[in-house]
């Protein structure tokens, strides 16, 4: 992926698994299922609700960050994932860069961060996800379209400004956790034209039930099929997201290549003292 082209999150594009699974508990994984799926739909019927009762764009706008800050919040305990979060949160408006690995990582970072996420169009095709990601608002970004990250650049500066803070998973895609990959570029360009800050975040996901690979049971790429992964993932046991959030940093007199450059190492450092 070039320069141009959106560093977010979408659809896995690594190769095949060939690593062994570890077990799960199904009973427990569709309870977790069901359960989440019954606060969701209570959720989202109290939001819509609420919605109709807010009569200007930057109330709605509120309420979207809050309703969806605490579904977060709530569904990250429904799912049995412990977060423990290294760093202050910051104050204001900035863009936020973690490393990435797994659709978990945004109930997680949205459990921490009031915020709104950037993500491939692909993710508006997935069941229940796809539709909730619209209704709150979320900003999606076509594959390998400049024209398309124009317009997503548009609409992450206009939040900007708003005073709001945006998502953005600079590597292009997930991956397994060994590494960092290398951060594109692209997005960037709203907190420079806006004058933000980003803050680097770094998460890493452990398991203590025995057996657990995170490259394979938690990271969400290669040939891993949604629904499939999300059964399996529910039912493992002890699953832990380590979350530090690095000082929020300006542009200064880099560019946005330069700047990428510093974050992506910034969060790299992140994860080896983790």
């Amino acid at each position: 992926m070039s320069d141009g082209d959106a560093g977010v999150s979408g659809t896995p594009e690594a190769a095949s698994s060939s690593l062994p699974r570890a077990r799960t508990n199904y009973l427990k994984s569709f309870g977790k299922f069901f359960l989440l799926g019954g606060y969701t739909l209570s959720r989202y019927l109290i939001f819509v609700f609420l919605r109709t009762l807010t009569a200007t764009p930057e109330a709605k706008t509120n309420l979207v960050l809050e309703r969806a800050h605490r579904w977060m919040k709530r569904s990250t305990r429904l799912a049995g994932f412990q977060v423990e979060c290294r760093g202050q949160v910051p104050e204001g408006s900035y863009l936020i860069a973690p490393n990435h690995l797994s659709y978990a990582d945004i109930i997680v970072l949205g459990s921490i961060f009031k915020c709104f996420f950037v993500a491939k169009d692909d993710v508006e095709s997935w069941p229940i996800i796809g539709f909730l990601f619209k209704q709150t608002e979320q900003i999606s970004v076509p594959r390998n379209s400049r024209r398309g990250v124009l317009a997503t650049n548009k609409r992450v500066g206009e939040r900007l400004t708003q005073g709001q803070s945006v998502c953005v998973f600079l590597e292009g895609t997930s991956s397994g956790g060994g590494e960092v990959l290398p951060f594109h570029a692209s997005l960037l360009q709203p907190a420079l034209d806006a004058g933000v800050p980003v803050v680097p975040v770094a998460i890493r996901w452990t398991c203590e039930q025995p057996g657990v690979n995170v490259e394979e049971d938690i990271a969400y790429w290669k040939d891993h099929t949604l629904v499939p992964h999300l059964i399996r993932l529910l039912g493992l046991g002890g699953c832990r997201a380590i979350v530090t959030i690095g000082e929020p940093t300006l542009s200064g007199e880099r560019d946005r290549k330069t700047w990428a450059v510093a974050l992506h190492d910034e969060v790299a450092s992140m994860l080896e003292e983790q």
